[in-house]
């Protein structure tokens, strides 16, 4: 099957929407004939970020911006991108990241992944961390028992 990222309008398939955030987007990799790589195309709206800045442990990442100018936070820098940048995140500190859109247009992008069968995603800014496993879900931990995704977002 064939998707056209640039052009066709798909419909987001999932969204997690706390102030400020529109987390979610259209899963194009589980439509594809992929076992080991996830593309997700993401359309974020002006003000808004895609998710808290973060980084996994076993996941590596890939964003490719198709419109627009999203902001990037990595540990060195905030870069405005533009369409056609590729910015890889490797596994560890070193690929924390935050996508944010302070300008008045959506930003188009798609974030490729690795799926490893489970990881551990650290949150530095809200001192959270979660963990996870395919097909059983996340939790989050702090210094309390169990917390939600956005609490200290």
């Amino acid at each position: 099957m064939l998707y056209n990222v640039l052009h066709d309008e798909l419909e987001s398939e999932s969204e997690d929407q706390h102030p400020g955030y529109t987390a979610g987007g259209t899963v194009i990799g589980k439509r594809l004939p992929m076992e080991d790589l996830g593309a997700t195309l993401h359309v974020l709206p002006p003000g808004n970020a895609q998710a808290p800045y973060h980084w996994h442990h076993n996941t590596e990442e890939a964003l490719l911006v198709l419109a627009g100018q999203p902001t990037l936070r990595t540990p060195d820098e905030r870069r405005r991108l533009r369409p056609g940048d590729v910015v890889s995140f490797p596994r560890g500190a070193r690929g924390a990241h935050k996508v944010e859109n302070d300008t008045s247009e959506p930003a188009r992008y798609v974030i490729f992944s690795t799926k490893p069968s489970s990881d551990i995603v650290e949150y530095p800014d809200s001192h959270k961390v979660g963990f996870g496993s395919r097909g059983l879900g996340s939790r989050m931990v702090r210094d309390e028992p169990s917390l939600d995704y956005w609490e200290g977002e």
